[in-house]
């Protein structure tokens, strides 16, 4: 269901970025690995994007706040350790679709990514 789609995962852990992409890679995905949110490129498309949320914070947002301004924008799952943190709340306005808790399991990552893909065109246009 995944071959060939597009993933950006913004890790700065190099050990946990590995281990998903390695896991996503092996579902069909061809990922681009970033140690920073700002190595996005404004012309990379991916199909999805998966944040980890900390260690990168002011860049994960700024990516946010671009992303939720562009006419197209992928989906957007954001990987935390703050879970309860205020800043949290707005996020939706921000454009994320699924909040997990990190660390998790990898399967639970993969999951939610199938049902974002499932449920959204490769680029949904930001009303």
């Amino acid at each position: 269901m995944s071959e060939g789609k597009r993933v950006a995962v913004i890790e700065p852990d190099e050990r946990s970025g590995l281990v998903l992409a390695r896991a996503l890679e092996t579902r069909g995905w061809i990922v681009t690995r970033l140690r920073r949110s700002r190595d996005l490129a404004r012309s990379q498309r991916p199909d999805i994007l998966v944040a980890a949320l900390d260690g990168d914070e002011a860049g994960v947002l700024e990516t946010l706040v671009r992303l939720a301004a562009a006419p197209l924008r992928p989906p957007v799952l954001l990987l935390t350790r703050r879970t309860g943190a205020r800043v949290l709340e707005s996020l939706g306005a921000l454009g994320v679709d699924r909040l997990i808790g990190w660390p998790c399991r990898v399967q639970e990552i993969v999951s939610a990514i199938d049902q974002l893909c499932a449920g959204a065109a490769p680029l949904r246009a930001v009303s």
